[in-house]
């Protein structure tokens, strides 16, 4: 099938954090995601890119720039430009080929 552009707007827990998905990393200067948490079809499409532009900090690797097919987004900063994270989502869908993409599981 046609293969989609995919936009995970991640909403606020209900005193307003994103902890729960999203930390930030001060020592690496970067964001950890808890894909731990997520559908397994959520989880196999991040962290896909097949060259990542990646560094080492603290024993892990730390990914940049669009490192995966499913663009994550706070919801507090999708909805100061939308037009920006869709028009992000469609560059990534027109680069599919860039990633291992996973379309069914078990």
């Amino acid at each position: 099938s046609k293969t989609n552009a995919v936009l995970a707007v991640v909403l606020p827990d209900e005193i307003g954090n994103y902890n729960y998905f999203l930390t930030y990393d001060s020592e690496c200067n970067c964001i950890n995601y808890n894909t731990a948490i997520l559908f397994e079809i959520l989880r196999e499409n991040m962290f896909n890119q097949k060259k990542p532009n990646t560094y080492p900090c603290n024993g892990q690797m730390v990914y940049k720039g669009e490192f995966s097919y499913i663009k994550c987004v706070k919801w507090s900063d999708f909805i100061k430009d939308i037009d920006k994270y869709v028009e992000i989502a469609m560059e990534i869908k027109n680069n599919c080929e860039d990633y291992v993409i996973t379309k069914q599981v078990n």
